[in-house]
Order: C-alpha cells, then structure tokens, then sequence
C-alpha cells in the first residue's frame, strides 16, 4: 500500500480545518531511556549540494539534514513544487557564516500560479510533521513519541502558509479550552 500524497491546495486547506477542529487525546508515552552518545555533539563532513565545498559542521545538524532530504525528495517525486536551500552550512556559501544554529530554507507553493511560500527552520521535527500532514496522517513521530498534528497546527501552517485563520480559531479552543501553552 503506498502513501497518499495531498496534492490539491483547497484539500489542505480543509484538512488543516479538520485537524484543528479534531478533540485532542492524549497518546500513551514511550520509554524515557535516551542514548548518551546522542546527546554528546561532534563536527562531521558536509559537502554542499550547490558547489560541493566540504565544511565541518553539528553532527546533529547534519544528521538532521539527511533526514530532511528523504521527506524532501520523496514530496518532491510525489509532485509537490519545493525547494530546499542549505547555504548555512557551507563555509562558502554562507556569506555571513555567523549564525550558530543553522537553518534550512524551505520554498513551498500548492498552486504554480501562487508566490512560494518561505520558511526558514533548523528543526527536523518541522518537516516530519509537514510530510504527515501532506501524507494524510493524524499524528507523526517527534522526539520520542508519536504526537498528534492536532497539538502543531501552528507548525503545520508555518511550514505550508496554508490556514492562518484556522490557527487563529484553533488556538482560541487550544489554549483557552485546553489550557495549554
């Protein structure tokens, strides 16, 4: 069974309206066990993908990236019009160079017609839950646990642009029915 890729903007839209009109629930935690070495950050090899200068750059950054690619591609092959940029990670490329926490540009359009949206995120997480909520999934797998899309309308609609009146009334019942953030 393959995956059901979303390709249709009015589509998202709408779904981004049934995630945030979704009743929250609570999912069962995992195991609080983490791995030591995972915490510990290193340097490794970067090669840019744009002029192929090897850079030295986080461990978890990079591994964050590779990561990023594999959504990326795949949406990409589905049909999804992106462009993923990564200047701050080549020594290079980055004019400035200065910026401690690297970040990944995002351009994303659902309509060739409509201006890219455009966002910049450091945050693997963001993009895992991007690619569930354009696969038609309700929830994705965050740091340790599975997480309900319900719970990141916010991240969904920064990274597509899509529904900035959906957030609006989504976190009037997130935060004041539920009391949360």
């Amino acid at each position: 069974m393959g995956i059901n890729y979303i390709l249709d903007k009015a589509e998202l839209e709408n779904r981004l309206k049934e995630l945030a009109s979704t009743p929250n629930v609570e999912l069962p935690y995992g195991a609080m066990c983490y791995d030591i070495f995972n915490i510990i950050d290193t340097e490794i090899e970067y090669t840019c993908p744009e002029c192929n200068t090897v850079s030295y750059c986080s461990r978890h950054g990079v591994q964050a990236l590779r990561i990023i690619r594999e959504y990326f591609t795949a949406l990409l092959n589905a049909g999804y019009d992106f462009i993923l940029y990564e200047p701050e990670y080549c020594k290079k490329c980055d004019v400035k160079n200065d910026n401690p926490k690297k970040l990944y540009t995002l351009m994303i359009r659902f309509d060739p017609a409509d201006d890219y949206h455009i966002v910049k995120t450091n945050d693997r997480y963001d993009f895992e839950c991007l690619f569930s909520f354009l696969t038609g999934e309700k929830h994705y797998h965050g740091l340790h646990d599975d997480e309900l899309l319900y719970d990141h309308i916010n991240t969904i609609s920064k990274m597509t642009g899509l529904g900035v009146d959906t957030v609006i009334e989504w976190q009037k019942t997130y935060v004041i029915k539920e009391g949360r953030l």
